[in-house]
């Protein structure tokens, strides 16, 4: 009987349990984990240094190695086979499978098709070599350095341009269409002016010769650049092709490493120039351009607030202090007396003063001294440019002496400047105010010139 009743009750026990499965509506949970698939990436160096392999996830990006280096060659990039057809775009392209990358290689030296240079110009038309001078002479292609490069860097210095690749990885291309570089690493743990006075500084003064010399002098608020006086009339030395105006499109970079500016050397119509180092402090014409025109802002004592910076800039820099940092809106629609300034790509104009000996002031056209050395009388004499753009082949730099009335424009190398356009130059009274100018009564004001682009090299066939 006992047995019958504990059988019974297990039936029962079934009965209750599957009646409650039945009736359960609650979701099976799945424990099972989703396996991410890796791929292995390796590279093959081709006799150059080893460059680990990595595994990289599905569809995701491999990180971008360590360049490998192999004596004599330049590193060329890493491709997806060894014909060297695509290279991998480490930026967007994106696994699907085991991978072996091919590093390529180019030479130091060219095995052919060595170019020829222009004997007025030799060290700046280097078009495809990689220069390695020794006694002032390029080994590669016979071209003779320049002395103030030579004078400058080891002979052994290597020129690169938009066509070469440098160790550095530096996109040469995002600085212009026709650029030259040099790479220099500068050494500024040796302040050679940390016991010079102001006097001792000024009574034998030279430009600055390198870029340790021109840092350590913005330290200690001393020049680096040309500091004759200026007086408001600028220098308007034009090659001309026909009936347009030659602006130079070679530029002549020093960078370092990372790509950061070091100097900038202003393409010159003769054998004689120098370098513009960045950070640097300059007051003269030409000096005063070429900074804004390769580097984009303003020299180091420029850099001072038209209103409340005119003191700070008397007490670090002496006479030589400038202000002004503001903007300029180049609105010739508002201010029909100015001409149209080029914005086709979205510039942005930036304006900064020059101080000069003989500044037009507004209204009066009285003159004095820009800085004396205890006051700013700032004048009408101004550079407006283009700040907002890295590509030097975007940049403009403009020069007025009559409070934008009249414009000319920098053409990129030394003195040279185009012919001056504007209200005054159409034969028009000077205007401060927008409504000075009366439309209809007044002449349009003559425009920009017709300028046409050309490289150094060219340039100097037209003289």
């Amino acid at each position: 009987m006992k047995k019958l009743c504990l059988l019974i009750l297990t039936v029962f026990c079934l009965l209750v349990m599957t009646g409650c499965s039945l009736g359960q509506t609650n979701t099976p949970t799945n424990n099972k984990t989703e396996q991410t698939t890796k791929y292995t990436i390796t590279f093959n160096s081709n006799g150059g240094s080893e460059v680990q392999s990595v595994k990289v996830e599905e569809n995701e990006i491999i990180p971008v190695p360590a360049e490998p280096t192999k004596e004599g060659y330049y590193f060329a990039g890493w491709y997806i086979d060894d014909t060297f057809m695509q290279e991998w775009d480490f930026k967007n392209f994106t696994v699907i499978s085991n991978l072996e990358l091919f590093a390529k290689w180019e030479a130091n030296i060219p095995t052919e098709d060595t170019p020829t240079f222009d004997d007025t110009n030799k060290l700046l038309s280097a078009e495809k070599c990689n220069h390695k001078f020794v006694d002032e002479v390029c080994t590669l292609c016979e071209t003779e350095y320049s002395p103030l490069i030579y004078s400058l860097f080891a002979s052994t210095t290597i020129v690169y341009d938009n066509d070469t690749r440098n160790p550095y990885g530096v996109n040469i291309n995002s600085y212009g269409s026709d650029v030259k570089v040099i790479f220099y690493i500068p050494d500024t743990t040796n302040d050679m002016y940390s016991n010079v006075s102001k006097e001792a500084f000024y009574s034998n003064y030279s430009i600055a010769s390198s870029y340790e010399e021109s840092y350590f002098r913005t330290k200690h608020k001393f020049m680096s650049g040309d500091i004759t006086d200026q007086g408001h009339e600028i220098p308007q030395v034009r090659v001309m092709d026909g009936e347009a105006t030659v602006r130079c499109t070679t530029a002549h970079y020093i960078l370092d490493g990372d790509g950061n500016y070091i100097g900038y050397i202003p393409n010159s119509l003769t054998s004689d120039s120098r370098v513009i180092w960045y950070g640097g402090a300059y007051t003269s014409h030409n000096d005063v351009a070429a900074y804004l025109y390769a580097f984009g802002e303003v020299p180091v004592n420029n850099n001072y607030d038209k209103n409340k910076g005119k003191s700070a800039s008397i007490n670090d820099w002496g006479k030589y202090g400038r202000v002004n940092i503001g903007s300029f809106s180049a609105n010739s629609t508002k201010y029909k007396y100015q001409p149209k300034m080029p914005a086709e790509k979205g510039q942005k104009y930036t304006e900064t003063d020059f101080g000069t000996l003989g500044n037009y002031y507004t209204g009066d056209r009285s003159q004095a001294i820009y800085n004396n050395g205890s006051r700013i009388e700032r004048g009408a004499a101004r550079f407006c440019f283009v700040n907002n753009k890295k590509n030097v082949d975007e940049r403009y730099v403009f020069y007025t002496y009559n409070h934008y009335n009249d414009f000319q424009e920098y053409l990129n190398y030394d003195n040279g400047f185009s012919i001056r356009f504007g209200n005054e130059s159409a034969g028009n009274q000077y205007c401060y105010n927008a409504s000075d100018y009366v439309e209809g009564k007044d002449n349009p004001p003559t425009q920009r010139p017709l300028v046409t682009l050309k490289s150094l090299t060219d340039l100097l066939k037209l003289i």
